[in-house]
C-alpha cells in the first residue's frame, strides 16, 4: 500500500469515525429534549440537548462531535421565523423605543461591571478578568478581547461568562414560563402544549397583526386580533395567508410553500444569509435570515410559516452544539470562583426583572416582555422565550439587538478605559495595551 492509498484510508476512517460520533451525539441530544419535554421544561429541545451533553462530556469524560454548520443551519431557521414578525409599523415602534433600549442598555451592563468588581475583590482574579467576565451578553466579544488587554486570563473570563450564560437560558425562560405567563402576562395561546407549538401559532398571528400581537398583552389576545382581522379567515400553524399580497388570496388552496411569496423570501433569506457574515455582523446567520424575512415582511409581503418539526430541529442544532462546545474543564479554581460567578448571574437576572418592570412605565407594554427585552441573554434564546409566552418578539429583538452592538462596538472601549482608570489609582493590574 503506497502513502496515498495509507493517506486515503486515514482520512475515510477518519470521517466514519467522526460520522459515528455526530450520530451518537444526535442520539444523546433527542434524549435529551424528549426528557425535558417530559417534564415540561421551557425550551426543552434546546436545553436538554444542551445538558445532557454537558453532563456526557464534562461530568463522564466521553466524547461528543458536532458540526458548526448545523448550528448556522438552527440559526438561520430560527432568524427567519423571528423576521416574520417585523413590519414597517414595528420598525417605527423600534425607533420610538431607542432612549429606552440605551437606558436598559446601560442599567444592565453597569450592574454586570460592579458584580464583576465585586468578584474580583472577593476572589483574587484580576481587575481585567472581572470586567471581561462580567459584560453581560458578550461571550464571543469578550473573550476575543482578552488579546488586546493585559492580565486577562481567558478561562476565568470563559468560565464567568458561561456561568452567566447558563443561569440566563435556564432561569429566565422559567421565570417567564410559570411566573409572568402565568399572571398573564404574556400567556400561551395554546395552554398545555408544548413550547413549540404555542411558537407556530403566535408566529402566524404575529404575521396576520405584529403590533397587536406584542404590545396589547399574550398570545392569546394576538390570536383574537389576528382572526378580527383576517375576517372569516381561520388561522391555521401552516399559515394561509403565505400566499397572500395585499391582503388578497392568491395561494388557490397550494401549501404556503408552493406560492410565489416563499420564493421571494427564500431568496432573500438566502441573499442576506450570504451577505451578512462578509460584512462581519454579530450572529450573521440568524441576523442576515431575519433582516431577509423582515425587509420582504415591511414591504407587504406575507411570508410562509415554518412548521413544528422544523422549529424544533433548530433548537436541537444549537442546544446540541452548545453543550459539545462549552468546556469547564480547564479551570482549576472553578470552586472558590463559581459561588460568585452564579451570584452575578441570579443577580442581574433579577436585576433584569426590575429594568423590565420600569420599561412597563415608561412604555405600553407587558412586564414579559420588557424582562425578556432587557435581560442579558441572546436574541436566539430570549426572541424563542418570547415567542413561546406571546411576548413581542420584534421589540425584544430590538431591545437585544440594540445591547449586542453597543457590547459589539463599544464595550471594548468601555471596559478598557476602566481599566486605565483602575491602573491609574491602583498597580494591582498591568496597564491596557495600546495606552
Amino acid at each position: 500500500m503506497n502513502h496515498a492509498t495509507k493517506k486515503t484510508a486515514r482520512k475515510a476512517a477518519k470521517k466514519t469515525w467522526v460520522n459515528v460520533q455526530v450520530g451518537k451525539t444526535l442520539l444523546l441530544a433527542l434524549a435529551g429534549g424528549f426528557g425535558f419535554q417530559l417534564l415540561h421544561i421551557p425550551l426543552a429541545w434546546m436545553l436538554g440537548p444542551m445538558t445532557v451533553l454537558l453532563i456526557w462530556r464534562e461530568a463522564l469524560g466521553r466524547s461528543a462531535e458536532w458540526p458548526r454548520a448545523y448550528r448556522e443551519g438552527g440559526l438561520v431557521v430560527l432568524g427567519y421565523m423571528m423576521g416574520l414578525t417585523f413590519t414597517s409599523a414595528v420598525a417605527l415602534q423600534i425607533l420610538d423605543l431607542l432612549p429606552s433600549m440605551a437606558a436598559a442598555t446601560l442599567m444592565t451592563v453597569g450592574f454586570g461591571l460592579i458584580a464583576g468588581w465585586v468578584t474580583v475583590k472577593r476572589t483574587g482574579i484580576s481587575m481585567a478578568s472581572g470586567l471581561l467576565g462580567s459584560v453581560p451578553g458578550g461571550l464571543s466579544q469578550m473573550t476575543t478581547l482578552c488579546d488586546e488587554v493585559e492580565n486577562a486570563d481567558m478561562t476565568v473570563v470563559t468560565f464567568m461568562q458561561t456561568i452567566r450564560v447558563m443561569a440566563v437560558i435556564f432561569i429566565v425562560p422559567f421565570l417567564a414560563f410559570h411566573g409572568l405567563a402565568g399572571n398573564g402576562e404574556g400567556k400561551p395561546s395554546v395552554p398545555g402544549k408544548a413550547a413549540e407549538t404555542a411558537m407556530v401559532v403566535q408566529t402566524h398571528t404575529a404575521g396576520a397583526k405584529p403590533v397587536a400581537a406584542g404590545l396589547s398583552g399574550g398570545a392569546a389576545e394576538a390570536s383574537t386580533d389576528s382572526k378580527s382581522a383576517a375576517g372569516s379567515t381561520k388561522p391555521t400553524a401552516g399559515g394561509d395567508a403565505a400566499g397572500t399580497i395585499g391582503g388578497k388570496d392568491h395561494s388557490g388552496g397550494r401549501s404556503p410553500w408552493l406560492q410565489w411569496n416563499a420564493l421571494w423570501y427564500v431568496l432573500g433569506a438566502a441573499a442576506m444569509v450570504w451577505i451578512a457574515p462578509k460584512l462581519h455582523l454579530p450572529t450573521p446567520y440568524m441576523l442576515g435570515s431575519m433582516l431577509g424575512a423582515a425587509v420582504l415582511t415591511c414591504s407587504g409581503l406575507t411570508g410562509p410559516e415554518l412548521p413544528q418539526w422544523c422549529i424544533i430541529g433548530a433548537q436541537i442544532t444549537i442546544g446540541t452544539y452548545m453543550g459539545v462546545s462549552t468546556s469547564l474543564s480547564a479551570l482549576s479554581n472553578w470552586r472558590k470562583l463559581l459561588p460568585y460567578a452564579i451570584f452575578g448571574a441570579v443577580g442581574i437576572v433579577l436585576f433584569s426583572l426590575g429594568v423590565g418592570y420600569v420599561l412597563t412605565l415608561w412604555h405600553p407594554m407587558t412586564l414579559v416582555t420588557g424582562f425578556l427585552g432587557s435581560a442579558p441573554g441572546g436574541m436566539t434564546e430570549m426572541g424563542l422565550t418570547g415567542v413561546a409566552v406571546g411576548a413581542d418578539v420584534s421589540i425584544i429583538v430590538g431591545y437585544q439587538m440594540f445591547r449586542l452592538l453597543f457590547i459589539l462596538f463599544l464595550s471594548p472601549y468601555l471596559v478598557k478605559w476602566l481599566l486605565r482608570f483602575y491602573h491609574a489609582h491602583s498597580r494591582a493590574d498591568a496597564p491596557v495595551k495600546g495606552y
